[in-house]
């Protein structure tokens, strides 16, 4: 059985080409870069042709059961690539899966590719036969306590070593955006080949890739972490951002993990609460998490705060608005503050 984190692909190509992949996870760069070097692996393996399958919501496994019997007209080996969609296939996609891998086609090598599946989808049994016949391989997002092992691996890879300073600097100035960490790693490796890197180094030359959208300071409230609330609230300032606007992200946040509490105390499964209001599958843990944290009344008393902001930044109440919103996404992020 053959399960793969997407950071070990290559050494898992070098030991030679499967039959089929899947990559999957909720990691863009990872899933990129995975799929990108089984694509290497299949061009030096000889598969000189590629057939790209773009499966929607509606896919039923035809134009793959298609490709599985017509063999490539000009290249003697091919790449045949499915690209999921969705979280969950049709009965019908996943027999063709299944016929596909019980039998491989001698000519081809499969790779499907799909964000992070559910997990009644892992379950089944075209992915059991994956990892027998092939591998499944995961591009996991790593935690923020591993980000700075993360940069300062990725850099020497490249020649380049860093101090465990300049690698924490590194991951908190790129906030958790594996590509745009990517990026900024390329960069260093070229103006610091061979060399080693220090925290100098990263504050004079690094650009500033971590962007404060007013969506990462709910983030932030939701995880219950008021220290990264503030520094994304002040950043949110220093970029000119409209106190209503973000006032407005904060309160989505927390009248949602206010929703979500409610109906658990009243007597709702968690992932019926969640599904009852529309919450993204990609926030599902953290949604859920804010929930369990706090009862409904404390989230309904942060909503009273965010009112009273309200009244602040439209003047109906005396107060600085940034300072206010300071005060209210500390605490709601879980700080213990007077008042």
């Amino acid at each position: 059985m053959a399960q793969i984190d997407a950071e070990r692909i290559e050494e898992d190509l070098a030991r030679g080409l499967r039959p089929a992949y899947l990559v999957h996870g909720d990691e863009p760069l990872g899933r990129l870069e995975a799929a990108d070097a089984v694509r290497r692996a299949a061009r030096a393996a000889g598969c000189e042709g590629r057939e790209v399958i773009e499966a929607d919501g509606a896919f039923d496994g035809a134009a793959l059961a298609e490709a599985a019997a017509s063999p490539g007209l000009f290249a003697a080996r091919r790449l045949v690539e499915l690209r999921l969609a969705a979280a969950t296939l049709k009965a019908g996609a996943r027999r063709v899966l299944e016929g596909w891998l019980a039998a491989p086609p001698p000519d081809a090598v499969l790779l499907v590719q799909a964000e992070r599946l559910e997990r009644r989808e892992l379950g089944q049994a075209w992915v059991a036969a994956m990892a027998r016949v092939g591998a499944v391989v995961q591009a996991r997002t790593p935690a923020r306590r591993e980000l700075p092992g993360w940069v300062a691996a990725r850099l020497r890879a490249r020649g380049v070593e860093a101090d465990a300073e300049a690698a924490a600097r590194l991951a908190e100035r790129v906030e958790g955006n594996l590509l745009a960490a990517a990026q900024e790693i390329e960069r260093l490796a070229l103006l610091h080949a061979g060399g080693r890197l220090g925290v100098e180094a990263v504050e004079g030359s690094v650009a500033d890739s971590a962007r404060f959208d007013v969506f990462a300071l709910g983030e932030a409230v939701l995880a219950g972490d008021p220290a990264r609330a503030l520094r994304v609230l002040r950043r949110l300032r220093e970029e000119g951002s409209e106190p209503t606007l973000v006032l407005w992200a904060l309160a989505r946040e927390v009248r949602l993990a206010a929703a979500i509490a409610y109906d658990v105390e009243s007597g709702a499964a968690p992932a019926e609460a969640l599904r009852r209001h529309g919450v993204w599958r990609s926030r599902e843990r953290l949604v859920a998490g804010a929930a369990r944290r706090r009862p409904a009344a404390w989230w309904r008393a942060r909503l009273r705060e965010c009112a009273e902001a309200d009244r602040v930044i439209k003047g109906f109440a005396a107060g600085r608005p940034w300072q206010v919103l300071e005060a209210v996404a500390a605490r709601a992020a879980g700080a213990a503050l007077p008042g």
